[in-house]
């Protein structure tokens, strides 16, 4: 028996392939040749940056397991705001908090603290409070299933 093939599955594969070699073309044409990728440090002059936000504008952590991320932003010479939280260096300025590698904020001991952000040679102050370093008991929706989702147990063909 031979296999059948209509219109309109004739035209939808022609589409098809017209189509992606029509997006090829367009990209290769939209690239220049000899266009080189700037590094971090070249894109960062050439943005110029004159002011760093954090965000949140101050950390409280609540308890010996609270761990928190922020966000950097930095002013532009033209005014406009842009993410610069991967090339941000966080500085604590006593012991009580931890600056992990990945970015990664946790309290260490009770008190005030703050933490010197900063990027290209601009800074801003985090300020932080740790108001308590008891240990609350481990909980399944805050501290397993973040795992389980991590993992990607969490779908319906696994443990979902």
């Amino acid at each position: 028996m031979k296999p059948r093939f209509n219109f309109v599955t004739t035209f939808l594969v022609a589409f098809s392939i017209c189509f992606s070699f029509q997006l090829a073309a367009q990209s290769e044409m939209a690239r220049p040749a000899s266009a080189e990728v700037p590094t971090a440090e070249q894109w960062l002059a050439s943005i110029a940056l004159t002011e760093l936000r954090v965000h949140p504008e101050s950390l409280t952590f609540e308890h010996a397991r609270d761990g928190r991320r922020v966000l950097v932003s930095g002013k532009t010479k033209d005014g406009t705001y842009v993410d610069v939280t991967p090339w941000a260096t966080l500085t604590p300025a006593t012991a009580a908090v931890k600056v992990h590698e990945d970015g990664y904020i946790f309290p260490m001991a009770v008190g005030t603290t703050k933490i010197v952000v900063t990027v290209s040679s601009v800074s801003a102050e985090l300020p932080v409070e740790v108001k308590g370093m008891e240990a609350p008991p481990v909980s399944f929706v805050r501290d397993v299933m973040p795992l389980l989702s991590h993992a990607g147990c969490n779908n319906g063909t696994c443990h979902g």
